[in-house]
């Protein structure tokens, strides 16, 4: 920033200020002049300043129309942190009291702001920040207590990342807020959120109202929600952190607060949960069998109502915990890079609810159950890239309401259900990766609704089947990677409603059906990487009368 930008006092749009280190650099005192700034202010390089008095003649309080600000110390420079600086720094930055976005970064005392602590005398009713609605603090290495925090009766968002000291937080209320994201908070062990108002300031109490909905714990190994999570509660994420918060209080977190976990208690309003990365808490014995079985998830018994629930990155899980047998409205199941996830229970069946099922890049999952045919609510299933799976179950030949399939680098399955004949709802069918596949089930042509085919990298397949010029709806037709491919079955002229073909890296198909002429609906063929099909179609050559008809034509 350069010098003298402060002489600049009618400026209206300032959207970021660098404090700069050295006599050719602007200073922070350089903003006392400028009134009108824009109502997004970005103040970077604020470890360079060296006198709190500086800041003190900014006048932030002032600048009335600021309704988001940023205030980040982060520089490259390693010089040592002077703290009595730093925090009078921090003082002398009040934002007025109309702001609504507030994020500090960087900030490296372990004191923080008295403009954000409750005041002893301040009167009742007074509020500092009354329109602040959301606030971030980042990057706090040193702070170790947040207590106190001034009570803010509109945030709606707060977020805590990476501050790798903070031992305990507490304060409000916050009536409003909806959202708590806390990221990489090592240290902290526990948080007591309570939305009864009349509960005072006490120690490690944070006073939340009841309109918290959405809650992510990232990187909090340590941490647990005490006396237990709010029941306004819709969305809940924990990645990397304790296993033991989905334990009821008494089976995992001590008996003290057993105590104040009602009988009544359910997550009556949780529809999502994420489970990322989790881990078994350091501290005393794990509960049996811990996370290789999910024994531990007993809370997901009482989520009744959850309709989305992901799983990945648990690479100690080796089944599904029994107490998902629970998740009767469940919709949708994502399991994602589970390692040591063996296989799939039976008990599957039992989400009748389920509409979407996702496995993918589970490496050690040999089966799936037959009872997957009775999941008959279940309209979208994708298989992908599970190495060690050995065969598809006939039974998904019954899932009636199924419109998306994808089974997709499973190298081990070496062929596909008999029968598609029951799939009377698919439209659209994804098949690859299968490196020992030579041939295609003929049922294959009953699939009556289809209108997407791909057929991908089965470098064994040496022929497509006959059956293929039944799928009358089919609209798109891409044929990728068959390596063994030496010609296209004639019936494709039958494909009245095909109106996209593509066909890439079939190095030995020499040739297109000459019934190809009569598909009038066909509006776009792509043809990359077929080094024989290139030297008779394109555009000039001996050939190109049989695709001529098509608007677009692209061969590479």
């Amino acid at each position: 920033m350069p010098v003298g930008i402060g002489q600049l006092s009618r400026l209206q749009n300032l959207n970021t200020f660098v404090v700069g280190k050295g006599k050719n650099s602007s200073e922070i005192y350089e903003l006392t002049n400028i009134v009108r700034m824009s109502e997004n202010l970005i103040i970077r390089g604020i470890a360079n300043v060296m006198d709190p008095d500086e800041v003190c003649r900014t006048c932030l309080k002032q600048k009335a129309n600021l309704q988001t600000l940023e205030l980040d110390w982060r520089t490259n420079d390693e010089d040592k942190v002077n703290a009595q600086t730093e925090h009078a720094v921090l003082n002398g930055l009040e934002p007025p009291s109309g702001i609504r976005n507030l994020h500090i970064a960087g900030y490296a005392d372990g004191k923080y702001a008295q403009w954000m602590l409750k005041q002893v005398g301040a009167g009742e009713g007074v509020h500092q920040f009354p329109f602040l609605t959301v606030l971030k603090l980042s990057d706090f290495p040193n702070m170790k207590h947040l207590e106190g925090l001034v009570e803010l009766p509109c945030l709606e968002h707060l977020e805590l990342s990476r501050l790798t000291s903070l031992e305990s937080i507490n304060g409000g209320p916050f009536p409003s807020l909806m959202k708590l994201v806390t990221d990489g908070l090592p240290r902290l062990e526990e948080v007591w959120m309570v939305t009864e108002m009349n509960l005072g300031n006490e120690k490690g109490k944070m006073q939340i109202g009841t309109c918290l909905s959405d809650i992510h714990i990232i990187g909090c190994t340590k941490l647990l929600v005490k006396p237990y999570f709010p029941s306004s509660l819709q969305r809940l994420l924990l990645e990397g952190s304790n296993e033991q918060l989905l334990q009821s209080p008494g089976q995992g977190q001590g008996s003290s607060s057993s105590s104040s976990f009602p009988s009544s208690f359910s997550f009556s309003h949780l529809k999502e949960l994420t489970l990322r990365k989790m881990v078994i808490s350091s501290s005393g014995s794990p509960p049996p069998l811990g996370l290789q079985s999910g024994c531990g998830w007993v809370l997901l018994q009482q989520m009744t109502a959850l309709e989305s629930l992901e799983i990945s990155k648990c690479n100690g899980l080796t089944e599904l915990p029994e107490s998902m047998r629970s998740l009767t409205s469940l919709q949708s199941l994502n399991i994602y890079s589970c390692s040591a996830l063996g296989m799939l229970p039976e008990w599957l069946q039992e989400l009748q609810s389920l509409q979407k099922l996702s496995i993918t890049y589970c490496h050690s999952l040999t089966s799936l159950p037959q009872s997957m045919g009775q999941l008959l609510s279940l309209q979208q299933m994708i298989i992908d890239s599970c190495d060690s799976l050995s065969s598809i179950p006939q039974s998904v030949d019954q899932l009636c309401s199924l419109q998306e399939m994808i089974i997709e680098r499973c190298p081990t399955v070496n062929s596909l259900p008999r029968s598609f004949d029951r799939l009377c709802s698919l439209q659209k069918l994804t098949i690859g990766g299968y490196r020992s596949m030579e041939s295609l089930p003929q049922s294959l042509g009953h699939i009556i609704s289809l209108k997407s085919l791909v057929i991908a990298w089965c470098t064994k397949l040496r022929l497509l089947p006959e059956c293929l010029g039944e799928l009358l709806s089919l609209c798109r037709l891409e044929i990728t990677g068959l390596d063994a491919l030496t010609c296209l079955p004639q019936s494709m002229g039958r494909l009245s409603s095909l109106e996209e073909l593509s066909i890439s890296y079939c190095r030995l198909l020499t040739s297109l059906p000459e019934q190809i002429q009569g598909l009038t609906a066909l509006q776009q063929l792509g043809i990359y990487n077929c080094p024989d099909l290139k030297r008779r179609y394109d555009r000039n050559k001996v050939d190109w009368h049989v695709i001529a008809h098509i608007p677009r034509v692209y061969i590479y």
